[in-house]
C-alpha cells in the first residue's frame, strides 16, 4: 500500500488502513497517521471523528508514544471545529487507558465556542462522569455569558441522561447550579432550547399562510413547504405556480420549487429547467427535487443533456431517470458512475442510484455499481449500503469480506461478523 493509498483509506475509514496497520506491525507513513491524529479527516461531519479508528491504527503503529504527544500538544489552542472534537476524543482515550497526564491536560486546556463547545462535553462526561459533566458545563456556561446569542447548544445535557441516568443528572445540576452561576447559565440555555423546540407554530393551510411563514424565516426547512404541496388543494397550488412564474428572487424561488418536492409540477417542466443552473446551489438543488417528480419526455432528454455535458449538477441526472425509465438506463448509469473516481462526484451520484435501483432492481447493474460505490465513495453510511446490496446479489469478493472486518463504520463489521456466522 502506498502512502497515497493510505491516507485515502484513513481519510475514508476504509478497513484496509487498519489491516495493513495490523500486517506489517508497523507505520510507515508516520505522518499519515499525525496528521490524523490533530485532524477530523472524515468526509462529513454526521460521520464524526472516526477518532476510533485512528485509535486502534496508533496502538498497531509500535510508536503510540509519538503519536500520544502530537494528540497532547495539540489541545492547547484547540480551536472550535470538528478537529477539536477528535483532539478531545483521543486524548479521552488515553487518559480512560491511565493516561494521567493526558487527563489533566484535557482538564487545563478545555476553552468552549460556540460552535463544538457543548459537543466537547460529551468527552468529559466519557471520562469521569458527574465530575466531567460539573466541570465541563461549568466552562460551557461561563462561555455562553459572553456571546449568548452565537451558541449552538447541542445534545450533551441529552447524553448525560442517557449515560449517566436522567434523573441524577437533573438533580445534580440543579444542585450545582444553585450556588453556581456558570451551570446555571449552561442548564438555563438548554431549557430555553427545550422550550423553543417544543414551541412549534401549527403548520400553515393556505397559500397565503405559507407565504407568511417565508417571511418570517426565508432559510428555514424545507419539509413544512413539501409537505403543504403535497396536501394542496388545485387552486392553492395554482397560486403556488403563479407565484412561482414571476419571482425574481432566488430565495423566493427555491420555497416556490419546494412546494413540489413531493409532488409534480402540473405544468411544462421546461420551465423548471433554467434554475436548475443557477449559482444558487440550493436553488438548483430545489429544481431538481422538483424534476424528480415529473415523468415527462422533456424531463428525459434534460437528463440526458445534463449527464453529457458533465457541468453543474450532471450526477443528478440518474434521478430524473427513476420516473423516466427506458431500456438500456442500466448500463447508461453504470457508464456515469464509472467513468469518474472522484470522492465527490461519486458520493454524489449514489444516492440517486440506490433511488434508481430501488424502482428498477437489476442484479448484475446493481453488483457493478455497488462495487465502484464502495470503493471510490468517501461515506461510511454509503459503503455500508453498498456492502448490503453485493450481499443481497450474492457477490461479496473475500477480499472486500476481510477488510470490512476493520472497517470504521462498527456497522460494518457487524454485517461481516454475522454473515460470517451465517455461514458456519
Amino acid at each position: 500500500m502506498t502512502e497515497e493509498e493510505f491516507r485515502r483509506a484513513l481519510r475514508s475509514g476504509l478497513g484496509r488502513a487498519l489491516q495493513f496497520a495490523k500486517e506489517t506491525q508497523s507505520m510507515p507513513y508516520r505522518q499519515a497517521l499525525l496528521d490524523a491524529c490533530v485532524e477530523s479527516q472524515a468526509y462529513s461531519p454526521e460521520h464524526g471523528t472516526l477518532a476510533w479508528f485512528t485509535w486502534e491504527l496508533i496502538q498497531e503503529s509500535g510508536e503510540v508514544g509519538v503519536y500520544r504527544e502530537q494528540v497532547r500538544q495539540s489541545l492547547a489552542g484547540h480551536g472550535d471545529d470538528m478537529h477539536a472534537e477528535k483532539r478531545f476524543a483521543l486524548a479521552s482515550y488515553f487518559a480512560r487507558d491511565g493516561d494521567q497526564e493526558m487527563r489533566e491536560a484535557m482538564y487545563e486546556n478545555f476553552r468552549p465556542g460556540p460552535r463544538r463547545g457543548d459537543s466537547l462535553i460529551y468527552y468529559f462526561i466519557h471520562l469521569d462522569g458527574l465530575r466531567g459533566l460539573l466541570f465541563a458545563a461549568r466552562q460551557v456556561g461561563a462561555a455562553i455569558k459572553e456571546s449568548p446569542e452565537k451558541w449552538d447548544v447541542g445534545s450533551s445535557l441529552f447524553i448525560a441522561g442517557e449515560r449517566l441516568g436522567e434523573e441524577v443528572t437533573d438533580r445534580v445540576l440543579r444542585e450545582a447550579a444553585e450556588g453556581d452561576a456558570d451551570i446555571a447559565r449552561y442548564l438555563a440555555h438548554h431549557e430555553d432550547r427545550d422550550r423553543r423546540s417544543a414551541t412549534r407554530p401549527a403548520a400553515p393551510s393556505t397559500f397565503e399562510e405559507l407565504l407568511e411563514r417565508f417571511a418570517a424565516d426565508p432559510r428555514g426547512s424545507s419539509f413544512l413547504t413539501r409537505t403543504w404541496g403535497r396536501k394542496a388543494t388545485d387552486a392553492e397550488l395554482q397560486k403556488a405556480i403563479e407565484a412561482l412564474a414571476c419571482a425574481d428572487d432566488p430565495a423566493r424561488q427555491r420555497f416556490l420549487l419546494q412546494v413540489f418536492g413531493d409532488r409534480p409540477y402540473p405544468g411544462d417542466p421546461a420551465r423548471l429547467f433554467r434554475f436548475t443552473g443557477s449559482e444558487d446551489h440550493r436553488l438548483a438543488w430545489a429544481a431538481i427535487s422538483a424534476l424528480e417528480q415529473v415523468m415527462h419526455p422533456a424531463v428525459r432528454e434534460f437528463a440526458l443533456r445534463l449527464a453529457e455535458a458533465r457541468t453543474g449538477l450532471w450526477y443528478a441526472a440518474a434521478g430524473l431517470l427513476v420516473k423516466n425509465f427506458e431500456a438500456g438506463d442500466h448500463a447508461r448509469i453504470l457508464r456515469w458512475l464509472e467513468s469518474t473516481t472522484d470522492e465527490e462526484e461519486v458520493h454524489d451520484l449514489t444516492l440517486d442510484i440506490w433511488k434508481f435501483l430501488k424502482a428498477h432492481p437489476e442484479p448484475s447493474t446493481t453488483r457493478a455499481m455497488a462495487a465502484h460505490i464502495y470503493e471510490y465513495n468517501p461515506c461510511i453510511y454509503c459503503r455500508e449500503v453498498a456492502l448490503e446490496r453485493m450481499i443481497e446479489v450474492g457477490y461479496l469478493p473475500a477480499k472486500i469480506a476481510v477488510e470490512c472486518s476493520f472497517d470504521a463504520n462498527e456497522d460494518i463489521r457487524l454485517l461481516i461478523r454475522g454473515r460470517k456466522r451465517d455461514g458456519e
